[in-house]
């Protein structure tokens, strides 16, 4: 379908959490020589795409638990196993299981089925996510039982040398505490950085565990676990401009200009602040997770008697890791989406139906989600948005 590939080209691009690209992921593996390149038994489905989408027909989404929020598979042009015509399905469609049959060429028999139901039980895990974020990805299989490739949770080298750089400035005074209080050469924090990253090498981390007491045997997990909230802080540092620009429009054009009868004006401003409160409250969330961190971290920097506070927090960080997974996810998926409905409105100002169609779909975007147990408060940078 031309259409849908236009998309799934336009979306992969984007890098956004919403999409899983198993066909790449697959292709490199492959390439790379991997004895074990494959996420599912059934060889298409090694080949496809996932997204998340959002579904505005109700009958197409009921019963399920992310109500608007539907998972499609795709299989691009250059895919082989998909039949013309028939390259993409949800995973909600309850004719799931011969429609992959028909698309990936499996034959029907006993066997086809055991891989069929094998591979159903990894997608309904992909399909119960918010997003394709690699840590939430990784948590699902992982406590499913499935060990598949650590290629499927990569981050694109680009972003990885982005979070790198961004990781090396916060931990220059550190590795200089580690080190004695020597001046550092670049090379040498990054050459710790890449350990940090990699999280395998416990004795090239030696010195950094030893400076700073971390407890004997957690080593390798509490630096793992510090990468993942260095990753989202850094993506929540990257994201503000879209965020602000997203919630500048709610606050100052989200509204009607023109009449609307029968108390619709009413409920396209409930949407609107219902929209707003889901805006702040996923921003909130990972700022505040953020924030505790960095307080954390230059606490532990300073002294010594900071670090058992900071290694409790890095226990928790597995929940607090995909609470801003979650939550940064949803505000990627609402700012693309209120971005795709822009590109026809340059000014920002719709027409009611228009914009009671645009809000209902980011109000179900946004709905409040947690994955921890923080506490909520507001965000001053949106309080006078309502």
């Amino acid at each position: 379908m031309p259409t849908d590939q236009t998309y799934l080209r336009s979306l992969l691009q984007s890098h956004s959490a919403r999409a899983f690209n198993c066909n790449e992921i697959t292709k490199k593996l492959i390439e790379e020589g991997h004895s074990s390149p494959y996420l599912f038994r059934t060889p298409g489905l090694n080949f496809a795409i996932l997204c998340k989408e959002v579904m505005p027909d109700e009958g197409a989404h009921r019963n399920r638990r992310h109500n608007f929020i539907g998972t499609k598979l795709m299989f691009p042009n250059d895919t082989y196993f998909a039949q013309e015509g028939e390259r993409t399905v949800y995973l909600h469609d309850p004719n799931l299981l011969s429609r992959l049959r028909a698309m990936t060429g499996l034959d029907d028999d006993v066997e086809a089925r055991r891989t069929l139901e094998h591979d159903r039980a990894i997608l309904g895990l992909l399909d119960r996510l918010p997003n394709f974020d690699p840590f939430l990805v990784r948590d699902a299989l992982e406590s499913a039982g499935y060990k598949p490739h650590e290629g499927y949770f990569a981050t694109p080298e680009f972003e990885q040398r982005n979070i790198r750089e961004f990781i090396r400035r916060k931990f220059e005074p550190l590795v200089r505490r580690a080190l004695g209080g020597e001046e550092v050469a670049p090379e040498k924090t990054m050459a710790l950085v890449k350990k940090i990253w990699e999280a395998r090498d416990e004795r090239a981390l030696a010195p950094l565990a030893c400076a700073f007491a971390f407890p004997p045997g957690e080593t390798l997990a509490t630096f793992s676990a510090w990468k993942n909230i260095n990753v989202y802080s850094f993506r929540y540092v990257q994201s503000k401009p879209l965020r602000e620009t997203l919630a500048l429009w709610l606050r100052s054009q989200a509204r009607l200009r023109d009449f609307v009868l029968n108390g619709g004006a009413g409920y396209i401003d409930l949407l609107r602040r219902d929209t707003i409160a889901g805006l702040r409250y996923h921003w909130h969330m990972t700022e505040k997770i953020a924030s505790e961190h960095d307080r954390l971290y230059s606490a532990m920097v300073r002294t010594p008697q900071g670090v058992t506070e900071f290694i409790n927090f890095l226990r928790h960080s597995r929940g607090l890791s995909a609470q801003m997974a979650l939550s940064l996810g949803k505000i990627d998926h609402a700012v693309a989406v209120w971005n795709e409905a822009m590109r026809t409105c340059p000014l920002g100002v719709l027409q009611a139906d228009e914009l009671r169609s645009l809000l209902g779909l980011l109000n179900e975007i946004l709905a409040i989600e947690t994955m921890s147990d923080l506490d909520e408060k507001p965000l001053a940078p949106l309080a006078e948005a309502v």
